[in-house]
């Protein structure tokens, strides 16, 4: 994802970037001004952020400086450790909550930790869980593009918004 532009120059296949598949989900529900809690650098940096708005039209709402640092250190010195604290989810909420006002109409988990931690039932607004979308996305692409795999029980929601056609085929 940090360096999308240059794994995709270097194949020849489509290479997902998370922030895309997010916008899609987000836009499926009619949201456009989300919270985005992740990493400092996911938080900062125009990989995410930038994508978000140049390419989709949609504005990100991140956490104050103080804001940033307590998120990030509880990824990192946390969640990235399997650590699930209360007082963390509670740092988490209170973020949320100090965002809010700012006109959020939704939340995305920019993070691969941050849905251990917070997640839809959390909230009183959509959540989007980016490790979520991106693996629902990858699901659906492996059955779609590998014949000898049969669609079974879900198949109409798999299909619902899925490629004409598969890479390369």
């Amino acid at each position: 994802m940090h360096k999308h532009g240059e794994v995709q120059s270097a194949v020849h296949v489509p290479v997902l970037h998370i922030a895309d598949v997010t916008a899609v989900a987000m836009k499926q529900k009619g949201c456009a001004h989300p919270i985005l809690l992740g990493t400092r650098y996911t938080m900062e940096q125009p990989f995410y952020l930038g994508r978000l708005a140049k390419a989709h039209g949609i504005q990100a709402i991140v956490p104050d400086e103080a804001g940033k640092t307590a998120v990030h250190r509880i990824i990192y010195e946390g969640l990235c450790r399997g650590i699930i604290k209360p007082e963390s989810k509670a740092v988490f909420l209170a973020e949320i909550d100090k965002l809010l006002p700012q006109g959020a109409d939704s939340i995305i988990l920019g993070c691969t930790e941050v849905g251990m931690l917070v997640g839809q039932q959390d909230v009183g607004i959509p959540a989007f869980d980016t490790t979520e979308i991106l693996a629902s996305i990858r699901l659906m692409l492996r059955k779609l593009c590998n014949p000898a795999q049969t669609l079974r029980t879900d198949s109409k929601a798999l299909l619902a918004g899925a490629p004409s056609r598969c890479p390369n085929k």
